[in-house]
C-alpha cells in the first residue's frame, strides 16, 4: 500500500495510487526510462517538476546535469532524481523507518514519521533526497508524481519533455515503446546493481562521444 505523507500536504493522490494498485491486484511495477541520446537538456522536466513539487527554493527533485568533459567537445545532458533503488541507501538509515520501498517499485516517505535528521540526504548516492523547512523539515524526493499516476496521468516531468527522452509506465505490461526500451535495457544492465533500479538510463550510443 502506499504511504501517505500525513497532513502536509493531499493525501488524495497517495489513495488513488492505492486503489489503482488494487485494480491491478498490486502488480503494478512502475518504471521510468531516460534515454541519455534524446535529452537535449532543454530543462522542461526541472520546471516541470518543481512546479509540481511546490518545495522550497534550491530544492529539485528533477535536475539536467551537463557533462562538458569529453574529448570531442561536445556537450551531453544527464538528468537525475532519485532512481527508486532496488536496494535504496536512504531506507536502513532511517531511524524511524519512514521511508518505504512499496511493491510498486516507488519509494516514499511517511511524512508523520520524518524525523527530519537528514541521515537519507547524506546516504543518497545521486544526492536525490531534500529535507525542505517548507515541509516542516521533513525530508522528500521524487515520488514519480504519486498523485498524477493515481489518475491515470503521467509524471510531470514525461508530460513535460518535449524531446522524447523520458518513458513512464508500467513494467509488468508496458507499452510497445516502453517495452522495446526494456528489452534493451535488460541486457546492458543485467548482472548490476542498478537493474532493479525503477529508473533506469538508455546510455549515450557508442560514437556518441
Amino acid at each position: 500500500s502506499v504511504v501517505s505523507k500525513g497532513q502536509l500536504q493531499p493525501a488524495a493522490g497517495a489513495a488513488c495510487a492505492s486503489a489503482a494498485n488494487a485494480d491491478q491486484g498490486g502488480k503494478r511495477l512502475w518504471t521510468r526510462v531516460i534515454d541519455l541520446n534524446n535529452c537535449i537538456g532543454g530543462q522542461s522536466c526541472t520546471m516541470a517538476g518543481k512546479a509540481e513539487s511546490g518545495a522550497s527554493p534550491g530544492i529539485f527533485y528533477t535536475r539536467v546535469l551537463v557533462d562538458d568533459s569529453s574529448p570531442s567537445g561536445k556537450i551531453f545532458f544527464l538528468p537525475a532524481q532519485c532512481r527508486h533503488c532496488g536496494q535504496p541507501a536512504c531506507l536502513p538509515v532511517c531511524a524511524s523507518g519512514a521511508i518505504v520501498k512499496q511493491a510498486d517499485g516507488i519509494v516514499v516517505t511517511d511524512w508523520d514519521a520524518c524525523g527530519g535528521d537528514g541521515a537519507c540526504v547524506r546516504a543518497c548516492p545521486h544526492s536525490a533526497r531534500s529535507v525542505d523547512a517548507k515541509r516542516g523539515n521533513k525530508a522528500d524526493s521524487c515520488d514519480f508524481c504519486l498523485d498524477r499516476i493515481g489518475k491515470g496521468r503521467q509524471p510531470a516531468c514525461v508530460e513535460a519533455c518535449s524531446s522524447g527522452a523520458r518513458v513512464f509506465g508500467d513494467a509488468s505490461s508496458p507499452s510497445s515503446q516502453l517495452g522495446a526500451y526494456l528489452d534493451v535495457i535488460k541486457i546492458a544492465s543485467a548482472g548490476s546493481a542498478a537493474s532493479d533500479d525503477r529508473v533506469v538510463y538508455v546510455p549515450l550510443r557508442q560514437g556518441g562521444k
